[in-house]
């Protein structure tokens, strides 16, 4: 599957995305906000997570979308949707999934991610017929909350009956957690 926008192709996890991978799992600026991955993230744990995006992509009925970002025939980032139309005790709702991107810091501020977050928005509504996108992003990661303010996600206050159900181990002290729903 491939998605593609005015200057990027989004497409499935291949291996030759080893190299990429290890590099933005080992990457300070992106390590810390990826969740509990080992550190340093050797080549194995990239093989490893290249075959779990492949095996994935290849279940029938699909609750992870994993996609490579190639900008100029070169990859620079990976763009995940988890959790589709899937229920679990991360995330009690259907006709959702969890966002998550993350792209080399030599990328940054190019204005890649929001068109990136764009097309998966338009993708997850119109093609896996979503209701809603979430996400949670670091308090301290001021440019991934201003991208995702900018681009009409509301970010859930702290008492929000509709956060737990989103996803109820959201760290509140830590974490800001978004949601953009369809049509917004």
């Amino acid at each position: 599957m491939e998605l593609r926008t005015n200057r990027v192709l989004l497409r499935e996890v291949e291996d030759r995305d080893i190299e990429l991978i290890m590099r933005g799992f080992n990457e300070d600026g992106i390590r810390k906000y990826l969740g509990d991955n080992p550190y340093p993230f050797t080549e194995k744990d990239a093989m490893d997570e290249v075959k779990y995006c492949q095996c994935m992509s290849l279940q029938s009925t699909r609750v992870y979308y994993p996609f490579i970002i190639d900008f100029q025939n070169q990859g620079i980032g990976e763009v995940v949707l988890s959790g589709v139309n899937n229920s679990n005790e991360l995330k009690p709702i259907k006709n959702s999934a969890y966002l998550s991107i993350w792209l080399v810091p030599e990328f940054h501020r190019m204005g890649i991610a929001s068109e990136v977050i764009r097309k998966i928005a338009y993708f997850s509504f119109n093609d896996l017929e979503l209701e809603f996108l979430s996400g949670d992003v670091a308090k301290e990661n001021v440019a991934s909350w201003s991208l995702l303010d900018k681009l009409g996600f509301t970010r859930l206050s702290q008492d929000d009956q509709f956060s737990n159900l989103v996803s109820p181990r959201w760290d509140r002290e830590k974490d800001f957690l978004y949601i953009l729903k369809r049509n917004h």
